[in-house]
């Protein structure tokens, strides 16, 4: 005898159907990651995919409700389709290897037509996923008509259960995915996750429908023609399109107030679905007791309108808010923590009102329909028309609204829109005309208040919390241009003297135009990009650079008469415009026919155009910001391969400030592994330019191109006026660092397990170094000559002193050293203090301690300065004198054996060395710890170049303590090579 199902039946179905929810939206998230490998970042690539993604579930939903009458079974059509979509799920990343595989190595190759190589890119893009989301799109009807049959006597409240337990479960879906599941097992583990999650619910829905008693009964009605399905229908779409208009409209504005990293992105995600949730969860114990659910829709049209425009009245204070958030917190994982939590709150107290809104519709919509005879079949049309209007939503949005009106009109027209919807639906009911009436006046009232009203603050949004955190107000800046382009928001402002390019409010690039200026702190890395590929490759012909920032780099590379063409690959049109304001400092990107500018994602332009190049420049934002650390992955630099000349190479900018030592590994391992030979240069102290080539060995730095007067201009702006100035940055080689990248611990960043990606942001909010990893950037300023070197250690080279200030460094260290050998001693060294010099003039006292520690502290001051950045010949005459200074006693001997140590230093003898180094490390007693660190290194730095390498062990274990940075790379190299034995 059937009994009629129980409500705890009907509640595991709601449950099931949440963690539907859960896997859908990793889906979402992870086949966009997934395509915009395989299509580029582009503007249009994103709107495409994304849209692509919603037609195919619009497709579903509408095939779903088209045949609903001939399933007798929708639970069971459901746990088949469930089936279907996890085995795809456990597939899909060796589908698509193979397709990215077959795509780019054999089709590709053989076409020659760009439009065609997109149209290839897209068809096997929509194969890729189209089945899937057809599947998945006809999950929601298929539960729904299930759970209707039943449960008839309420079914408002059921697909308003469903909406709120399928968006909950998507909340958690994007939350875990984004902050656990990816950083945990990669893209491949989280969507096999999604599909072992399919299979599971497959089995619970499996069980729970054979417990149903309605199996055997025929389908409830289907129903006929209705009157307002049509206008239901349009009235689906258009609130889709509208609120996929303030989604995105939210997502730029909040991108400036967050910041735009990848996990700000899944926080903002998440607090509009949330909304949705709610909305619906609201409304379960309500919608089947409306008389007249149509006036209730309008009602609820109006409110949502009325509560998106209060969302852009309040936005100018958002910044000041978060700045301020920004500020308190503390460096540390705790402060982290508290910044995600708050930018969720801030989130969700701007979307989730209107949202709370929005997540009423559909169940509205639906029991119209239901009540109005439309049948079942309306549950999947409902769905689908919702679905293509948010995909007009998107296009519309990002293609249209955010560049030719900006952000708070393109919230205005989705405002609007609802608030037309509003007036029309409660026009349908001649009881109405009175809330009709309140609708028009409100409407105008609102949209009229909101458009006069203070427009956002340029100044604010130019500068994200990050750069203003530290300032009172951004009210000294002038802002010169605001643009909110296809892919983000651009602005020029004058910040004192400098002018700074900004994306979503984050800096890229600045510059002191006034004649006879400082230069601005990012003009040496501008410069050095521009620069370096002229010296490492004189006679290149072609070159394409990834970013056009503001035009600097671009404009230095041109000053090369020798380069015939320069391809400069720039993802928003915005930016170009931002960079016409630099003035001189940019115009040959603009007049000079050698330069041809792309509006396009890096990516896609390699594979459309398929050229090769003799260098190839990169030079994006920074890692943290989406989407960016894709440009720092091992398969980016294996692409970049295909496409240098034999002899190509490529240089590549890697920002260290904000950044940890363990992401630096990870990104340098993912460079070295596709690149034979490499050097790293410091423009500055917080900013890497990789040199590097694909095979063989890097060709020595050629003086020629600073033959050209405009070549040497631009350089000696930044205080480089000959090549050796550019020597004295070099930081190191692949054969001496690349070894401390591989044992650093650090994967290798890639685009499947992008470690980067996922932690930048905590990085640069934690703003810490490890200190089990190594600064690379910190090795330069190791006081002993060459310690960046190998090969070159111990070499009498004095030209390299490898520090960030090197040509004053260089000097100063001269200066001491002609201070004690009968030189001029009108100018000091400005990096000692006189009073280390007074010192070491005068003996000190045989008999005094703390004369001798006194006199040894100021000596190690010295041989810091002096050692590394004097030849033999010229502190030889020095040390001489500071000999002299010393008395026999055995008090002095400390001090004695610093002086051979300095002096074997001086004439790069790595044995003299070693053996000076363990003298003065054997006298415990009377050596200080400054200088037992510094003989340290030395012993250290002797015997890495004699390759002793158990020696290196064994010292580092006999003598623990804190790792020295250079401790840190001799170490690697040893383990690696006894490993190798």
């Amino acid at each position: 005898m059937n009994q009629r199902p129980t409500a705890s039946i009907q509640y595991a179905l709601f449950t099931a159907f949440a963690f539907s929810g859960f896997s859908g939206l990793i889906y979402e998230a992870i086949w966009t990651n997934y395509l915009k490998f395989f299509l580029g970042h582009a503007a249009y690539a994103q709107a495409l995919v994304l849209a692509m993604y919603m037609g195919g579930m619009a497709g579903g939903a509408w095939l779903a409700g088209r045949y609903m009458g001939r399933i007798k079974n929708p639970l069971l059509a459901y746990v088949i389709v469930e089936i279907a979509i996890g085995l795809s799920g456990l597939l899909f990343h060796k589908v698509f290897l193979s397709a990215n595989g077959f795509v780019f190595d054999t089709v590709l190759p053989g076409v020659d037509s760009p439009m065609a190589v997109e149209l290839i890119r897209w068809t096997f893009a929509a194969i890729l996923i189209l089945p899937q989301t057809l599947l998945l799109g006809a999950t929601f009807p298929l539960m729904s008509v299930g759970i209707l049959r039943a449960f008839p006597d309420t079914p408002g409240r059921s697909i308003s259960m469903l909406y709120f337990t399928n968006s909950v479960g998507a909340v958690v879906g994007v939350l875990t995915s984004g902050f656990i599941l990816v950083d945990a097992v990669g893209l491949p583990g989280t969507i096999m996750t999604a599909g072992l999650t399919n299979l599971a619910l497959a089995v619970a829905v499996y069980g729970i429908q054979k417990k149903l008693f309605f199996f055997s009964s025929a389908p409830a009605s289907q129903g006929g023609s209705s009157p307002l399905l049509r206008p239901m229908l349009l009235v689906a779409l258009i609130t889709g399109l509208s609120s996929f208009i303030y989604e995105i409209s939210w997502i730029r504005m909040l991108s400036m107030v967050l910041g735009a990293s990848t996990h700000a992105f899944e926080l903002m995600l998440s607090s509009f679905i949330l909304g949705l949730a709610l909305g619906g969860f609201w409304l379960r114990k309500r919608i089947d007791s409306y008389k007249d659910p149509v006036v209730a829709l309008g009602i609820i049209q109006l409110l949502m309108g009325l509560l998106a425009l209060s969302t852009v009245l309040g936005y100018n204070e958002l910044m000041k808010i978060m700045s301020a958030l920004y500020g308190a917190l503390q460096p540390s994982d705790a402060g982290y923590l508290m910044f995600n939590g708050s930018s969720h709150i801030m989130t969700i107290v701007v979307m989730l009102p209107t949202t709370f809104m929005a997540g009423m519709t559909l169940p509205l919509i639906t029991l119209v329909l239901f009540r109005g005879g439309a049948g079942e079949s309306s549950i999947g049309r409902v769905y689908a028309f919702n679905t293509l209007g948010a995909i007009i939503g998107v296009v519309l949005a990002s293609t249209v609204l955010l560049p030719l009106t900006g952000l708070k009109n393109a919230v205005i027209v989705g405002a609007a829109l609802d608030m037309v919807l509003a007036i029309y639906l409660l026009g349908r009911s001649g009881n109405n005309r009175t809330w009709r009436g309140a609708a028009i006046g409100m409407m105008g009232v609102a949209i009229i208040g909101t458009y006069i009203a203070p427009a956002f603050d340029a100044k604010w949004m130019s500068s994200s919390i990050f750069h203003m955190a530290s300032k009172a107000s951004p009210d000294s800046l002038e802002v010169l241009l605001h643009r909110d382009g296809r892919t983000a928001s651009v602005d020029v402002i004058r910040d004192g003297r400098n002018l700074v390019i900004s994306t979503n409010g984050k800096p890229d690039a600045s510059y002191a135009p006034a004649e006879g200026d400082t230069p601005s702190a990012d003009e040496p890395t501008q410069v050095l990009l521009g620069a370096l590929p002229s010296l490492v490759s004189p006679q290149a012909k072609t070159a394409a650079m990834i970013g056009m920032g503001s035009g600097i780099s671009a404009n230095v590379l041109l000053a090369n008469d020798h380069l015939a063409q320069l391809d400069i690959i720039e993802i928003e049109s915005a930016m170009v415009e931002g960079a016409k304001l630099f003035g001189n400092a940019s115009s040959r990107v603009f007049s000079d026919p050698r330069s041809h500018i792309h509006i396009d994602d890096a990516k896609s332009f390699f594979a459309a155009h398929k050229r090769r190049y003799d260098l190839i420049i990169s030079e994006p934002s920074d890692s943290w910001v989406s989407g960016v650390s894709n440009l720092f992955t091992t398969e980016f630099y294996k692409r970049m391969r295909r496409h240098l000349s034999d002899d190509g190479v490529l240089v590549q900018w890697v920002p260290t400030y904000g950044n940890s030592p363990i992401l630096v590994s990870s990104v340098m391992q993912a460079l070295g592994n596709n690149f034979a030979d490499y050097r790293i240069y410091g423009p500055t102290d917080s900013v890497m330019v990789i040199v590097a080539k694909a095979d063989g060995k890097l060709p020595e730095l050629s003086g020629q191109a600073m033959k050209n007067p405009a070549m040497a201009a631009a350089m000696a702006r930044v205080g480089w006026s000959s090549l050796d100035d550019v020597h004295k940055h070099e930081i190191g080689r692949r054969e001496f660092l690349h070894a401390v990248f591989s044992a650093s611990g650090a994967p290798v960043n890639s685009d499947f397990f992008p470690f980067v990606d996922q932690n930048a942001l905590r990085a640069k909010i934690v703003r810490t170094r490890n200190g089990q990893h190594v600064d690379i950037l910190h090795l330069t300023g190791i006081p002993l000559p060459g310690a960046n070197y190998m090969g070159t250690i111990i070499e009498s080279d004095n030209k390299r002193s490898g520090y960030y200030l090197p040509r004053k460094r260089s000097e100063d260290g001269r200066i001491a050293a002609r201070y004690f050998a009968g030189g001029a001693k009108t100018a000091m060294p400005s990096q000692v203090d006189f009073g280390v010099l007074t010192t070491l003039q005068n003996k000190p006292g045989c008999e005094d301690p703390v004369a001798q520690n006194g006199w040894q502290a100021a000596l190690l001051q010295f041989a810091g300065l002096a050692i590394p950045n004097t030849s033999m010949e010229e502190v030889k005459p020095a040390i001489a004198f500071l000999r002299a200074q010393l008395c026999s006693a055995s008090e002095a001997e400390t001090n004695r054996a610093m002086l051979d140590l300095m002096e074997a230093l001086s004439a790069r003898n790595p044995p003299a060395v070693e053996a000076a180094a363990k003298t003065v490390l054997s006298h415990t007693k009377t050596v200080q710890s400054d200088t037992k660190g510094y003989a340290l290194n030395a012993l250290l730095l002797s015997l890495y170049q004699q390759q002793k390498w158990e020696e290196i062990q064994h010292t580092l274990k006999k003598l623990p303590g804190s790792r020295s940075i250079l401790a840190t790379v001799v170490e690697s190299h040893a383990y690696l090579n006894l490993k190798k034995k």
